[in-house]
């Protein structure tokens, strides 16, 4: 196995610091050093992803410098794997696809029939969803970092760490239209459909959300975010729509602020204490939002009424997302997937056991299977059966 030397962000900031110009105030100093190291890691990333594709084209035992010796033993969990369920619902593998590198996000189309993925080796790769088999590649300069279906399906619109946005028709080898953000320091590799099929949000300049077209990428408005964007004194991590997009879910800093779908007023606030939050999903209905922080606390909110219905505790929370038909909670604990009955939050099946991080997973349309992938580029279908 191919050690990596430990990262040095913290001596790395601490050099900067040093470096910081000695008139700057102690408040300059710290919001520039906060946007270097997020660089820092920004670049990070992206050289993990380069080393992943040189490992792939020179092959493990040139990658390691030589022939493989003994096998290692397998590192330890960083968390042990949740105790088997006495829930009625098992989940059984229904198809298993590799992409040939990490997966870094994967979205259902709407119609059920399709699911994408994106992984460090810079491309988007369509499959069917129920058998597995490829229907596409479509290449990007950089690896996707999110990727969203068209509400009315059949269109695709990613961003990359690279700073570019991508929309693409499934049936075409070159993309509809792209935009390059090369020129801001940040912003520009995050960006989803708005509440229509005709406009798309993404994230600019780190606190500001803007809108343009989904055909052209030209600046357009949406609802509440003019040609000036809708700006934020936090860093926007992530956007997620309800399953009808009636409202919109912010990822800001440590918190969430859900808005209405058209951008135009805040409805609430949510705090998930400690360390913030890690990762959320709206409920089958929009009514609910789950979200998990840093200690694996599982929180669980009635949007409408404003308060706190459900808190439970699990451990490693990576990634959450309800069925589309209300019944479950997936929880993606790790590198098990947790099956949780959406009501209760109670287990309701044995955790089923990925083999490595899972960084993402997707519900189909009929909430009946749940795509998940990760490290490795393993995506595995799973179906849900009582």
């Amino acid at each position: 196995m191919t050690r990596r030397p430990p990262l040095l962000l913290p001596a790395l900031s601490a050099l900067w610091l040093l470096a910081l110009p000695p008139r700057a105030s102690a408040q300059d100093a710290e919001a520039l050093l906060k946007a270097r190291i997020k660089h820092l890691e920004q670049r990070v990333s992206e050289l993990e992803a380069r080393l992943a594709r040189l490992e792939r084209l020179l092959g493990p035992d040139e990658a390691a410098g030589g022939p493989a010796g003994p096998p290692e033993a397998t590192p330890p969990q960083a968390s042990p794997a949740p105790a088997p369920a006495a829930g009625s619902a098992q989940l059984r593998q229904l198809a298993l696809a590799r992409h040939g590198s990490s997966v870094t996000c994967l979205a259902w189309e709407p119609g059920g029939k399709r699911l994408v993925s994106g992984a460090y080796d810079d491309t988007l790769r369509v499959w069917e969803g129920r058998s597995g088999r490829q229907v596409a590649v479509l290449p990007q300069r950089g690896w996707p970092s999110v990727v969203d279906w068209d509400p009315k399906g059949g269109r695709l619109v990613s961003g990359t760490m690279e700073r570019e946005l991508f929309v693409w028709e499934i049936g075409r080898d070159k993309p509809l239209a792209q935009r390059s953000f090369k020129h801001a320091v940040y912003g520009g590799g995050s960006a989803w459909f708005g509440p229509d099929s005709g406009s798309l949000v993404y994230v600019y300049g780190r606190k500001a959300l803007r809108a343009a077209s989904a055909r052209t990428l030209k600046e357009t408005r949406v609802g509440g975010v003019g040609s000036e964007g809708l700006a934020f004194s936090r860093d926007i991590n992530d956007v997620s729509w309800s399953p009808n997009r009636d409202r919109v879910a912010i990822h800001l800093g440590r918190n969430l602020s859900v808005w209405d779908g058209e951008l135009r007023r805040e409805l609430l606030q949510v705090d998930a204490g400690g360390s913030g939050v890690g990762s959320f999903a709206w409920g089958a209905k929009g009514k609910r939002l789950a979200c998990a922080g840093g200690e694996g606390r599982l929180l669980v909110w009635d949007v409408a009424e404003r308060r706190l219905l459900r808190e439970v505790q699990l451990n490693a929370i990576l990634d959450l997302a309800y069925s589309p038909d209300g019944a479950w909670l997936a929880v993606a604990a790790d590198s098990h997937l947790v099956l949780l009955d959406a009501e209760s939050l109670a287990p309701a099946a044995a955790p089923y056991s990925y083999g490595d991080k899972i960084r993402a997973l997707t519900w189909s349309p009929d909430g009946k299977v749940c795509a998940l992938g990760g490290k490795g580029g393993k995506i595995v279908m799973l179906e849900v059966t009582q």
